[in-house]
This record gives structure tokens, C-alpha cells and sequence, in this order.
């Protein structure tokens, strides 16, 4: 990864590549900061992971209907606009209607042994050799989706990138009538 990132950039990047790292060498008392999508999960698409949850809390008709029409527009929103973008459209087809505590139940029942099964072993090996430090994990995943598998599994904080922070700048809280919104019965 960081080799097509210097050929394409002509910049080193600030971080030798996961792989590279000697785990060995790395205090215990370490701050260990990843991102989910492509680093520590092999996986740089989290698409799998939506399409289950929607699987799980909507049927094939949430699948197919809603998750597999709007998912080119999500790519396309990524890969032009913003990678928030692109996340926003795949929150919205895998969750619009549903109640927020189906989302917990499918990330805490079905998304922890689909992410365990695609962690990236030499990320793991870094990310492990740091046990008694702080473990923390970037992701555009909605954090009612990735916390479950980060502080049960991994033993992680978590620090999201998520759509309200997104959308209202970081550090920012989202106003009043938003965070009512989203502590509501629905996502």
C-alpha cells in the first residue's frame, strides 16, 4: 500500500506499511492507532458488512431493493465526492426505517465473526503487542456497527469518523434537534 503510495505521489509516506513493522520492538505502555477498513481488516470495502446488516435487520427485499440499487451510487459518491459521502448512502439503504436496537443486536450477533475472520494478521500482530496500552480504531463504520467487534474482540476504543461528526466538523457537537434525532427510536 505504501509502495503505490510513494509511485503515485512521489511522497514517502509518514509510516512504514503494517507488514514492515517490528512488533517486537514496540513498548507495552504504546498508543496504537488503526483504521479498520484496509488496514486492519484486509478488506478495504465495507460494503460486506452493511449488505449483512441490512440482511439481517431487513431481509432480501432491504438487500436487493434498497443496499444492492444504491450501492454504485455510494462508489461513485466515494470515489468523486468524499468517502463520507459514499458512507452516508450505505448507512441510509442498510438502515432507513429500521429501530436502532435491531442495528446493536445484528452488529453484536452476526458482524463480530465476519470482521475476526477478516482481521489482517500482520495488523493484528502490531495491534496485540501493545496490550496494556491504548488500542484505538478510525472508521467511517457507524460506530453502533464496529464497537461491538473493537471493544469485545480487540480490546479497542473507539474513535469514529462518523456522519455527524462529518457533517458538523470535528470536535463539534451536532445541534440539539440533530442529537434528538439520533437518540430516537429509529436510525
Amino acid at each position: 500500500m505504501n509502495a503505490a503510495m510513494e509511485a503515485s505521489t512521489g511522497d514517502k509516506p509518514p509510516f512504514p506499511a503494517v507488514d514492515k513493522c517490528d512488533a517486537s520492538r514496540l513498548s507495552p505502555q504504546c498508543t496504537v492507532v488503526s483504521d479498520l477498513d484496509g488496514t486492519l481488516l484486509r478488506s478495504r470495502s465495507a460494503f460486506p458488512y452493511y449488505a449483512l446488516v441490512a440482511f439481517d435487520t431487513g431481509g432480501v427485499p432491504r438487500l436487493a431493493f434498497l443496499l444492492l440499487l444504491l450501492s454504485p451510487l455510494a462508489a461513485a459518491l466515494h470515489h468523486l465526492v468524499s468517502e463520507a459521502a459514499g458512507v452516508r448512502v450505505l448507512v441510509f439503504a442498510a438502515t432507513a426505517g429500521t429501530l436502532v436496537s435491531a442495528v446493536e443486536s445484528a452488529a453484536r450477533a452476526v458482524l463480530p465473526r465476519f470482521y475476526a475472520a477478516d482481521v489482517h494478521p500482520a495488523a493484528w500482530r502490531v495491534f496485540a503487542s501493545c496490550a496494556g496500552a491504548r488500542r484505538l480504531v478510525l472508521t467511517a463504520t457507524p460506530r453502533v456497527m464496529a464497537e461491538p467487534f473493537l471493544r469485545g474482540y480487540l480490546g479497542a476504543g473507539h474513535r469514529a469518523r462518523d456522519v455527524a461528526r462529518a457533517r458538523h466538523g470535528p470536535g463539534r457537537r451536532a445541534p440539539r434537534r440533530a442529537r434528538r434525532r439520533r437518540e430516537g427510536r429509529r436510525a
